[in-house]
């Protein structure tokens, strides 16, 4: 995304996080990747994305199907 995108009192550095509003309004995060000279690198993935996850379950009961 241009530089020129971004708010004027905003120095993006590689691992900040950006707020916005997409074309439907929701509000979405970004991290910044990459910061060139005229342009910056965003990540739009979701922070868990790539990770592995790891849930503890506890089984209440087992029974036949309905």
């Amino acid at each position: 995304m241009p530089k020129a995108a971004l708010p004027e009192n905003a120095t993006p550095q590689v691992g900040m996080v950006l707020g916005g509003t997409g074309p439907d309004g929701r509000q979405f995060q970004a991290v910044v990747d990459h910061v060139g000279d005229d342009t910056v690198k965003l990540n739009l993935n979701h922070p868990l994305a790539g990770k592995t996850l790891y849930f503890a379950i506890a089984i209440i009961r087992i029974g036949t199907a309905q």
